[in-house]
């Protein structure tokens, strides 16, 4: 364990960093504590463990795998006190997580999606602007938009920077697999609705959301007939018969998995033990068996789809009741 422990902390340190001053900075520790640490010497507390966890963004689960153990650890990010922080530390551990997958070339992504995930809402400016701003809501409330709207949104730098590494990182996984829900663009509908309701949102800039909903639509059909994506990257989409209760993802990158899960909420949950990874891509397998391919294929249940995805669109001003 410790020299697992000893090669997570050497792969995920910042490359300005070398060991030792890195382990005296984060830990308050002597450098003759941090030598004798990494030599094995004297063990880390579970503190600094956790410590170093949370900053070098690896899972305690990858230093306990190979333990004979019947339980796992959950890794899942702590909001910071300030909403934008909590929003940046989120988009970091996805590209920590991206960076950390595509060391192979063989990294595949399968994932059961039953609203917009932020992969899709991240490629146009207007979702990204609405995903930020509910992101930010669902951490601070209506005060969000005593300080700003949808139309005067000013990202920080160091937003605007992750969003174009994310992207960038994105095209090194070479294949994607969906397992969609027949309602994918139903929620971020209400949402966009709720806002509305709310005066949150203006009808100029409710109009502005569902043009660049429209445009993931058609950039979503052109995807799906060709099975590749416009960065050559191969995208499958399996339409599900079976209501999907929230999104979740198997990584696969050479023979090792991640699996992670999102909750209505600001965060996801990441698992690495690989005997649980293991037994959710095989459940990835089974719930294809419940669904129809439409991608290159099964032409008139991709319309069915789009059609049905473009009225929640245009409709998305009406009573909830056009959605029950």
């Amino acid at each position: 364990m410790k020299s697992r422990l000893t090669e997570k902390i050497e792969e995920n340190i910042p490359p300005q960093y070398k060991a030792i001053p890195y382990l005296m900075d984060i830990l308050d520790i002597g450098r003759e504590s941090a030598y004798r640490r990494l030599r094995g010497e004297i063990q880390f507390s579970f503190e600094e463990v956790a410590k170093l966890a949370y900053n070098l963004g690896f899972s305690l689960d990858e230093i306990i795998n190979g333990e004979k153990i019947n339980r796992t650890f959950l890794d899942f990010l702590v909001r910071h006190p300030d909403p934008i922080d909590s929003f940046i530390a989120m988009f970091k551990k996805y590209t920590h997580i991206i960076d950390y997958v595509t060391e192979t070339d063989h990294a595949v992504m399968v994932a059961s999606v039953n609203r917009l995930p932020l992969y899709l809402m991240s490629t146009n400016d207007a979702l990204f602007k609405f995903y930020y701003l509910n992101y930010l809501y669902q951490l601070q409330g209506d005060e969000v938009f005593t300080t700003c709207s949808f139309s005067n949104v000013n990202f920080p730098p160091e937003v605007v920077a992750i969003r174009e590494r994310f992207a960038e990182q994105l095209i090194n996984i070479r294949q994607f697999v969906f397992v969609v829900s027949k309602g994918l663009f139903l929620n971020v509908c209400r949402e966009i609705q709720y806002f509305y309701n709310r005066n949150f949102l203006s009808k100029k800039e409710v109009s502005i959301i569902q043009d660049a909903l429209f445009e993931l639509v058609e950039s979503m059909k052109k995807t799906m007939q060709s099975g590749e994506s416009i960065f050559d990257t191969r995208h499958l989409f399996y339409l599900s018969y079976m209501d999907i209760s929230a999104n979740s993802a198997c990584v696969s990158y050479g023979e090792d998995v991640i699996a992670q899960f999102w909750i209505y909420g600001p965060n996801f949950i990441e698992v690495r033990n690989q005997e649980v990874c293991y037994m959710y891509k095989e459940w990835f397998e089974y719930l294809k068996r419940y669904a129809v391919m439409i991608s290159m294929s099964n032409e008139m249940f991709r319309i069915k789809f789009f059609d049905m995805q473009c009225r929640y669109i245009e409709n998305v001003t009406k009573e909830f009741s056009y959605f029950e």
